[in-house]
């Protein structure tokens, strides 16, 4: 069976060709079903639901598609709607849990969702006179994690490489040592179990390289400065983000959360629009995880 994609993992390409047949075909091939695509591992997935074996342990193939096919299909109905009214007028796919309406406060932006709070603490509200309840914000999160007493279990360990080595199942997050994923949000989070094919010091090379990459790439002040910039693998190059207002901020590649997209190709700058953008590294910066804890 030949594709027009060319793959240089065969195990991509594998992953591939079993999501030519669908959600179910992907799972029980050990791949992960994500955005209606089937990819080869779920680890590389971040801040967003991904469907395999290994992120619904205990539960049939045919039942986590049938919750991939669900979160699809709410997510469909919900984000249709511009409009509060709409929003929260219309039924998810259960016919009795009506969509949420969004506010983010800094950007004055709003959307429809699918209930609950992101891993910003945005949180939907279920009426229109109502304002979107926020959950406990990044800083706070970041701060209890600094104050919370240190045990003689994880948070003990001051190095990666003894948090990995640690018997208790311990996580690296945010340049300490937790208990688990679950102590802050919105940060990349490294453990034994996440990474089952790496062993204890490739993690922790690799969670190093992130945060020389958020840094190093943090710093670029304008779009030529920074797709110019190369990352720790001496050849990746940063990324530069644009959004709709104009705001423009150097990354590492990738999309955040609301689905905007760096690009690391230099021509971008050509653009007198990208180019004029209001550099923000620095503020971006400051809302960063990583950001909060690099000099």
């Amino acid at each position: 069976m030949g594709t027009d994609v060319c793959f240089t993992d065969p195990e991509d390409e594998r992953c591939f060709l079993a999501g030519t047949f669908g959600c179910h075909s992907c799972v029980e091939d050990g791949c992960g079903w994500f955005a209606g695509e089937c990819i080869a591992t779920c680890d590389t997935i971040a801040d967003a639901t991904c469907y395999s074996t290994e992120t619904f342990t205990g539960i049939p193939v045919d039942g986590i598609c049938q919750e991939a096919f669900v979160d699809e299909e709410d997510h469909r109905l919900c984000s249709d709607h511009d409009s509060c009214s709409t929003c929260t007028s219309t039924l998810k796919s259960d016919g009795k849990t009506p969509c949420q309406w969004y506010t983010d406060e800094e950007s004055g932006m709003n959307w429809c969702g699918t209930g609950g709070c992101d891993f910003l603490g945005r949180c939907g509200a279920d009426t229109c006179n109502e304002p979107s309840p926020r959950s406990k914000t990044l800083a706070q999160s970041v701060q209890k994690l600094v104050e919370k007493p240190k045990s003689t279990s994880c948070q003990a360990l001051a190095s990666c490489s003894d948090c990995m080595a640690s018997s208790g199942g311990c996580a690296w997050v945010a340049g300490s040592c937790q208990d688990s994923c679950d102590e802050i949000a919105d940060a990349a989070c490294y453990t034994l179990s996440a990474f089952p094919s790496m062993v204890a010091d490739d993690i922790c090379f690799m969670a190093k390289e992130e945060v020389y990459n958020q840094q190093h790439c943090g710093g670029a002040g304008n779009c030529l400065d920074c797709t110019n910039t190369v990352m720790a693998d001496g050849e990746s190059k940063c990324s530069w983000f644009t959004d709709e207002q104009n705001n423009g901020w150097c990354g590492t590649p990738g999309c955040d959360m609301n689905g905007i997209c760096g690009s690391s190709d230099s021509s971008i700058c050509a653009d007198p629009l990208i180019k004029n953008g209001n550099a923000k590294g620095e503020s971006h910066k400051k809302h960063s995880i990583l950001g909060l804890f690099l000099p």
